[in-house]
């Protein structure tokens, strides 16, 4: 069966391709509807990638906030996610047990790992981009030859099975070292050339199931950070694997560490707070929180030396300026944006999902007659007129107290119905904007709403 979404905001985009050509597309932003579990930024620091447990995979546009692109084929949640170097391929792990490599530009699926016997939660291109690194609850990291389809090499891993962290891999900026997180508090420092053991780097006492770890790497390649569940912040010296100092309180659940670009600010972040120290002498500078009500996923700081995003579970990305600590844009798909106002059915609430759901993936937009301007509701209270070619609401019909779900015209588009969260239908005159009757009597949300022919 092909189905045929009419879908609700479309945005005309242009993207630079291959051939530096721009390419003319018209992209549904529609953003995720589940949580957002993993979110990375290009070297160039243009695009904005993100893994849900929607099962997708997503790019941003970092300067407009804009969906680009809309990556299908994981089965289960995207939980790893990079760009490689040159910004033209993304690489995904699921917890379906495959990694795939995915051609930013066109969409299309490049490579794809035998699925695994259990879940990935980390996911990397080597420094040359010629291979893919996979890890998770398995006992072992995979190193797959991309043009082969081959595993090349496997490393004996402990993965945080308790917490859920399992593996995370990360390779020094010079490419010299290759560094795994494990559980028990513990970073692993190989040789990337030769896969060598380097350094096992943990704290000298106590065994901690379920602390599984993050870390990340000065540019200089003599200093390692780590954040374990469960745990202090540590700093390491590699030029003799030491530990220089533990600092801060411990950590009930992690979100990630990452030194900034400049490297004069450290980030740590856990489910409610967004930490930023001084890499040197560990003082904490700022806390940010996260908005009320919601939890983080994923921490990263941006490329500009300024921008601090945050990955959440209400299915948003939210950019701050870490300086000043202000809100600077939500990545949530402009369906989304509208889609929450005044529904009132949280899409995270075990009772409410379903419907939340469902209200997510109703057809809610109408095309007028003329071909040149289109009816969508689920903008909260208000419904609106957008005319085609500019993008722009040309109409706004108000009176409605709640969220509007549904829609319906009749055939010479003269009269629209309009039904809404709360049970209440509007009869409304299109041509002049005027409403000419409210039906009352349903108590609850209306799910559909049509004339007779």
């Amino acid at each position: 069966m092909i189905r045929v979404f009419f879908i609700t905001l479309l945005t005309i985009t242009a993207y630079l391709t291959k051939a530096q050509n721009y390419k003319i597309e018209t992209i549904l932003q529609k953003g995720h509807i589940a949580a957002v579990k993993a979110i990375a930024i290009d070297d160039a620091g243009k695009f904005l990638a993100s893994g849900s447990r929607d099962k997708t995979a997503k790019i941003w546009d970092l300067t407009t906030g804009r969906e680009i692109r809309t990556f299908i084929g994981h089965e289960h949640t995207v939980n790893g996610i990079q760009f490689s170097k040159d910004s033209k391929k993304l690489l995904t792990s699921s917890a379906d047990g495959t990694a795939r490599v995915w051609d930013v530009f066109t969409g299309k699926q490049l490579f794809v790992s035998k699925a695994d016997n259990k879940l990935l939660t980390d996911v990397s291109f080597s420094p040359d981009g010629n291979y893919v690194l996979t890890a998770g609850y398995s006992d072992h990291l995979k190193i797959w030859d991309i043009a082969r389809d081959s595993i090349i090499k496997t490393i004996e891993v402990n993965a945080d099975q308790g917490s859920g962290y399992g593996i995370s891999i990360q390779y020094s900026k010079d490419g010299k070292y290759l560094i795994i997180g494990e559980d028990n508090r513990t970073a692993k420092v190989y040789d990337a050339n030769t896969y060598q053991l380097v350094y096992t780097l943990k704290p000298e006492e106590g065994w901690c199931g379920g602390c599984g770890t993050y870390t990340d790497i000065s540019k200089d390649g003599k200093s390692l950070f780590t954040q374990s569940n469960n745990s202090l912040l540590a700093k390491y010296d590699l030029s003799n694997g030491s530990l220089v100092k533990t600092w801060g309180e411990k950590f009930d659940g992690i979100t990630g560490i990452q030194l900034s670009n400049d490297e004069k600010v450290l980030l740590a972040g856990d489910e409610q707070y967004a930490y930023l120290f001084d890499p040197l002498s560990l003082d904490l500078i700022k806390k940010i929180p996260v908005p009320e009500g919601t939890k983080a996923t994923q921490v990263l700081l941006g490329k500009d030396s300024i921008s601090l995003f945050i990955a959440m579970d209400d299915n948003s990305i939210h950019q701050y300026n870490y300086q000043s600590g202000q809100l600077i844009k939500i990545f949530s798909g402009l369906v989304n944006e509208d889609a929450g106002r005044n529904l009132g059915y949280d899409p995270n609430n075990y009772w409410q999902s379903s419907i939340s759901k469902y209200l997510r993936l109703k057809n809610n937009l109408l095309l007028m007659n003329d071909g040149k301007k289109m009816i969508k509701g689920k903008t909260g209270p208000v419904v609106k007129m957008w005319d085609i070619a500019t993008g722009n609401p040309e109409q706004l019909l108000t009176g409605h107290e709640s969220g509007v779900v549904d829609l319906a015209t009749t055939k010479d588009n003269k009269l629209l119905a309009t039904a809404d969260v709360a049970g209440l239908i509007k009869i409304w005159d299109v041509k002049n904007n005027k409403q000419l009757v409210p039906l009352k009597g349903h108590g609850y949300p209306v799910f559909k709403v049509q004339f007779s022919p």
